[in-house]
Formats: C-alpha cells, structure tokens, sequence
C-alpha cells in the first residue's frame, strides 16, 4: 500500500493498493477555511487501521518535498505551503507510518515521459493527463483542472511503486 499526497493549496491524497485506488482533494478545510488538521489526520489514519484489521503492512506516505521558495510570489504564499507540508509530516510521523519525501523533478521526470512539461502549466497539464490515463476512476475527473493536486497525488505514489518493484 502506498499513500501519495501532493501537499498544495490545492492538493490531493491517494491510496494505491494492488488493484484498487482511492483519491481525495485536499487540504479538508474546516469552518474558519484553514486546513482540518484532524480531518486531514482522520484520512491517514483510516486507511491504517483497514490495514491493520486485514492484518497487513501500515502504508507508506510519499509526500513531494517543499521546494526553496516553492514558486511562491509572496511570503504569505510560501509560509502556507510550508505549513501545509509541516501538518502532513506531523500527523505521518505522529501516525508512525513509513515517511519517504520526493522530489516533484524525479517524480515528475519518470511519470511524465513523452509529455511537454516546460512550465508549469504544461506539468500540471500532463499530470491530469497521464493520471487519467493510468487510473480509469479518476480519468471523469482528469478534464478539471482544480483535480491537478489529486493527478499528482496519484502520480507520486505511482512513481513509488514503479521505483521500488523487486526485479528478477
């Protein structure tokens, strides 16, 4: 089992299992329009006690790393989006799940191969494309642009799984 999480203002978490894959947009905002930390926490935490009930293997989180300055025009713009990252490492972490942290470049370089990617447009544009194509449940989904967080989530725990396949 591997969970992806794009970490984004518009973000997404996506458990891959075998044959099945389930998806969310995130960050769960709650009444005040901050990120539901405990909401957020509650996802993770569900998809590891199914596990444990079945008797298997905790998930592991793959989470993209914070890029320096991650794009950000501002200030506000770059603390929220390291606080966002901080609050999903917190709750991986206070959850005792595996952490593995990736680079969008490394990700991104393999799950997108063959597809334009020069701006960030263009990334965003080949994630929603590819994800559709990969997963049949979200390609309804892979023509709406604000599902790009969710096409990415999907894509970091795809790449996991394709970089970790025991070979013969």
């Amino acid at each position: 089992m591997i969970v992806g999480i794009d970490s984004g203002k518009k973000g997404g978490v996506a458990l891959l299992e075998e044959h099945t894959h389930t998806f969310l947009r995130t960050p769960l905002l709650g009444p005040k329009g901050d990120e539901d930390v405990p909401a957020m926490a509650d996802i993770l935490r569900g998809w590891r006690d199914e596990l444990a009930i079945e008797r298997r293997a905790p998930p592991t989180v793959v989470i993209e790393a914070l890029a320096r300055g991650a794009g950000k025009s501002t200030w506000t713009a770059a603390s929220v989006s390291g606080r966002v990252w901080g609050e999903w490492v917190g709750i991986i972490q206070t959850l005792g799940l595996p952490l593995v942290v990736v680079r969008a470049q490394d990700w991104q370089r393999e799950m997108l191969k063959g597809e334009t990617r020069k701006t960030y447009a263009d990334r965003k544009a080949a994630s929603l494309k590819v994800a559709g194509r990969l997963f049949p449940t979200f390609a309804p989904l892979a023509s709406v642009k604000a599902n790009d967080g969710i096409s990415d989530a999907l894509l970091i725990a795809e790449y996991h799984r394709r970089m970790n396949v025991r070979k013969p």
